[in-house]
């Protein structure tokens, strides 16, 4: 009994510190929801209900803005545990001259300071209903490239709010985080989605297929554009696409009056846009490769072309030759 005894109190132990652990860490999605303000134009953002599922979003979050973050953190059971609710967010001023603002004000808070960057409560049977006020940080969707310098634009995965069990293991219980953009990446995607309705458009109303391709391969390269930051070069591809007389399947007689003259500007569109592109920021290897897709796209609408006027086929053939000289092919 005395060999035993030590492996017995051993095990009584661990089974009473697994069974304080469970007090807290068997509760999953602390957070039950949240919305978010902007402080600027009282307009609201987004809402989400991490119970039911439901989530709505209304405007994107921008670099440098300022928001109120309204969160509501469920405690399903009562233990001697303290918890630590921070954030990574700037300061809101001149909006607003603290952080946080208690409106479940019987819950308990220790040593609550709205000034501070954190905030800790026990862990009491309840529902703790607070506001984060914070900025984005201004720059963090830019960085310059390391090629040329050109400065960048990505969206960013922005951990705004954390939530950290007790100590001294501090786990991570759960996390608010969120998409921020700027204004640049904002437009692109505006016309990213206006340009993608447009060739859908065309989808539907049997513009020729030829010239729905030639537009699919731009958009294409476009998205791999603002993918790797270039979201002004992205947005001057898309500005090519235009919905002024696209060409249709028809007769040769409004072949010649409308695919023609209007495949013959946009090239020349595409061609300037390449210009600028390969001047910008040189013959990337990619962008060459892409380039070089859309000569043979351009092979088969010359042969299309051909059909109709030696003549026209031929400025396209010199047109098509123009992308060969950007890519040295």
């Amino acid at each position: 009994m005395t060999i035993r005894l030590p492996i017995v109190c051993i095990a009584l132990l661990l089974l009473s510190t697994a069974c304080i652990n469970s007090t807290w860490a068997s509760t999953e999605g602390w957070i039950t929801g949240y919305r978010i303000e902007d402080l600027s134009t009282g307009q609201l953002v987004l809402e989400r209900d991490l119970q039911t599922g439901k989530n709505a979003s209304y405007v994107p979050i921008f670099a440098g803005s300022v928001y109120n973050f309204t969160l509501t953190i469920g405690i399903q059971l009562t233990a001697p545990n303290t918890f630590r609710l921070s954030t990574n967010l700037l300061p809101a001023t001149p909006y607003v001259d603290r952080y946080w603002e208690l409106h479940s004000k019987d819950y308990p808070v220790v040593n609550y300071n709205p000034n501070s960057t954190y905030i800790e409560f026990n862990q009491t049977k309840g529902t703790l209903v607070i506001s984060l006020y914070g900025k984005t940080p201004p720059e963090i969707t830019k960085q310059a490239s390391n090629v040329t310098g050109e400065v960048m634009h990505k969206p960013v995965m922005y951990t705004a709010i954390v939530l950290n069990g007790p100590p001294p293991a501090n786990n991570m219980l759960d996390e608010i985080t969120i998409e921020i953009i700027d204004a640049d990446i904002n437009q692109y995607q505006k016309l990213l989605s206006e340009k993608e309705s447009l060739i859908e458009k065309f989808r539907n109303e049997s513009v020729d297929k030829s010239y729905v391709q030639l537009c699919e391969s731009i958009i294409a390269l476009a998205k791999n554009e603002a993918e790797k930051g270039y979201v002004g070069s992205a947005m001057d591809l898309l500005k090519t696409l235009s919905d002024s007389n696209p060409p249709r399947e028809a007769s040769p007689s409004i072949m010649e009056t409308l695919f023609i003259p209007v495949t013959a500007a946009f090239i020349v569109a595409l061609v300037a846009v390449g210009v600028i592109l390969l001047k910008t920021r040189g013959k990337i290897a990619y962008m060459v490769s892409v380039i070089e897709d859309q000569i043979k796209d351009l092979e088969g609408i010359g042969l299309r072309a051909s059909k109709i006027d030696k003549t026209i086929s031929s400025s396209l053939e010199n047109l098509k030759n123009k992308l060969k000289s950007l890519v040295g092919a």
